[in-house]
């Protein structure tokens, strides 16, 4: 028996206003992206389900929404749970990576963006914080 395929519930359709019948896919975690006609737009509706019996495209095309994740063969919940462990895993990862240093060679930024907080602390005319950085103090 064939496997059936759903279309994931991570593609994210995007219409394409200059070009009628063209949809730009973006696939939630796979990071695919391309452009779909209106017959691949109708076989990713939520409900459709399809082997490779019944997929009204060709094998190529099949095989390769596939492989870029707009089909899966996992339920909705397989699915989220693969996703859960993949961000889990690429969350560990991160945190193994070396730490950053920043050095911040002055406080007397001339930017002043309004989130910034260390607009604060220059804002206020301290000394120190108009101080810059030099050579001994960086060696």
């Amino acid at each position: 028996m064939n496997k059936l395929y759903r279309p994931s519930v991570y593609t994210i359709p995007v219409v394409i206003k200059d070009e009628p019948g063209k949809t730009l896919l973006i696939h939630g975690y796979t990071g695919a992206m391309d452009i779909a006609s209106e017959k691949i737009m109708n076989c990713l509706q939520p409900e459709k389900r399809y082997s490779y019996d019944n997929i009204p495209l060709s094998k190529d095309v099949f095989d390769r929404l596939i492989a870029r994740g707009y089909f899966t063969d996992k339920s909705e919940q397989e699915e989220y749970e693969y996703l859960k462990n993949f961000t889990s895993l690429f969350n560990r990862y991160e945190k193994t990576k070396s730490k950053v240093f920043t050095l911040m060679i002055a406080y007397d930024c001339n930017f002043r963006c309004p989130y910034c907080y260390e607009g604060n602390i220059s804002g206020k005319g301290h000394q120190w914080s108009k101080k810059i950085f030099n050579k001994d103090t960086v060696d």
